[in-house]
């Protein structure tokens, strides 16, 4: 059985063991305290890089609200974005949710 609460040591040990996108997208649920689903529907519309805010739609309870973005991950998050846009060639946005950004952005 999994405790309920992990100790910052475990999970700093947890996202030690995780590389690339799958890392950055733990480091963000985690760092923002997003629940896995909010991260998988979040749009990177919502990403407000400039407010360094995140907002989460139809959160539980069906409610909005807004979540900090951790400085520590927009260089990172920034280069995702931009890997994925490369690859997507002419397209106006890399794609509607952040889910698509890191899987278009693996190199």
């Amino acid at each position: 059985m999994l405790p309920a609460v992990l100790t910052r040591e475990e999970v700093a040990k947890l996202l030690s063991l995780m590389t690339g996108e799958h890392r950055l997208f733990a480091q963000l649920l985690y760092g923002a305290g997003m629940r896995i689903t909010e991260g998988l529907q979040l749009r990177v519309k919502d990403v407000e890089v400039d407010r360094g805010a995140i907002i989460v739609r139809e959160g539980k309870g069906g409610k909005d609200r807004a979540v900090m973005l951790p400085q520590s991950l927009l260089p990172p998050l920034k280069n995702q974005l931009a890997k994925a846009h490369l690859q997507n060639g002419d397209a106006p946005y890399v794609a509607p949710f952040i889910r698509h950004a890191f899987v278009a952005g693996r190199v």
